[in-house]
């Protein structure tokens, strides 16, 4: 759906598309189509930590408080992947992990970039909200594709599991009328079912340049409903260049080159060469301008607070900052953790690429350390 970057390193943008659900309308809605490209892999050179080097992520001082505790983020994604910065803060049935069989050859199965999504997501909510609690329910498979049944089942299990928020950072633009009203049906009802309940979706991508759309279910007109693009940085007021926008966008936060939890393992990009990671990357997307801002959420949710998901969204909207973008769309400051990471780090020497037929040496101090 992308052009490939032509480069995975420096200071030049990367179009990242969200999730984006398609069909053709004569076939929908049985079957939704969810697609993505890779990512900006290094971003600006920052080194990434090997897991070893990583404290966990209630132990750093001035960061944690509030934390989130007591509050629970549903999230519909792909399979999760274990990690030990995100132990005791996700809830994923054994069935909802990533499978690492070998593959026909009896070969160490290389890992499609978006099999990482949900655990890079889990890991910006957490960061946001360290005592928050991600319960992850498996709707993607590891190409990322899914039956519109699949996530509908998904979001409805975990809202009758009692969330108090469901990040959707997936969805369709308006040029497929069938998926929108399927998107748009559930959302309603699950809003109509669940009075308590917040719906944080990502208000999607587009090519640089062109104009934006309507994205479902961010576009659902409704109090409860939040629709979050991306800005260019932390402390940019600029809209990034492929985030959609629009009157019916509530909320923008950083999406752009964010740094999170991610697989420890090779990972095929669609150029076919093959990248070893150990467990972080960096990701642009307003999927993940969405993940920030449900942790965002969550937090002021602690334990004791006596606030509900609703009041603080309408808080988040109403906030008199100065920073706010063109369209007057208020921005949520990111909780970062990019220092705290990085000083445990190493820098990472140059990537390393496999040919196809050449799996990676599976020993972990072989390992390059690009995360």
């Amino acid at each position: 759906m992308a052009e490939p970057p032509s480069s995975l390193q420096g200071n030049t943008p990367v179009r990242i598309p969200d999730l984006h659900v398609r069909v053709p309308e004569e076939r929908a809605p049985k079957k939704v189509l969810v697609f993505g490209t890779t990512m900006d892999y290094h971003g600006d050179g920052v080194p990434l930590p090997a897991l070893r080097r990583l404290a966990s992520r209630l132990t750093e001082p001035d960061t944690c408080e509030p934390t989130g505790e007591g509050s629970v983020v549903g999230l519909v994604d792909t399979a999760m992947c274990a990690h030990p910065w995100l132990e005791g803060g996700y809830l994923a049935a054994p069935d909802e992990f990533l499978g690492f069989d070998p593959d026909e050859d009896g070969d160490e199965r290389i890992l499609h970039h978006m099999e990482g999504h949900s655990t890079f997501i889990a890991g910006l909510i957490l960061q946001q909200a360290p005592g928050a609690a991600v319960w992850v329910e498996r709707s993607l498979d590891e190409s990322g594709k899914a039956t519109a049944e699949s996530v509908e089942r998904a979001a409805w299990t975990l809202a009758k599991r009692g969330v108090h928020i469901l990040n959707l950072s997936l969805g369709s633009f308006d040029d497929t009328p069938a998926v929108v009203d399927t998107l748009r049906t559930m959302t309603n009802e699950l809003l109509g079912t669940f009075p308590e309940l917040v719906i944080v979706a990502s208000a999607g991508n587009k090519p640089p340049g062109s104009e934006s759309h309507e994205f479902y279910p961010a576009a659902v007109r409704d109090d409860r409903v939040v629709a979050v693009g991306s800005v260019n940085c932390d402390d940019s007021t600029e809209w990034a260049a492929w985030s959609n926008r629009g009157s019916w966008v509530d909320l923008a936060a950083n999406g752009r080159n964010v740094l999170s939890t991610y697989i420890d393992r090779a990972v095929r990009t669609e150029d076919g060469s093959t990248v070893e990671f150990e467990g972080w990357a960096r990701w642009s997307g307003t999927s993940f301008a969405a993940a920030i801002v449900s942790g965002a959420i969550a937090r002021e949710l602690t334990r004791g607070s006596g606030q509900s998901a609703i009041a603080v969204v309408q808080a988040l909207r109403n906030q008199q900052d100065p920073r706010t973008i063109p369209d007057n769309v208020p921005i949520v400051k990111r909780r970062s953790w990019d220092k705290q990471i990085e000083r445990k780090a190493k820098p990472y020497p140059a990537t390393r690429r496999h040919a196809r037929e050449r799996p990676p040496a599976s020993n972990g101090e072989d390992r390059n350390g690009a995360g």
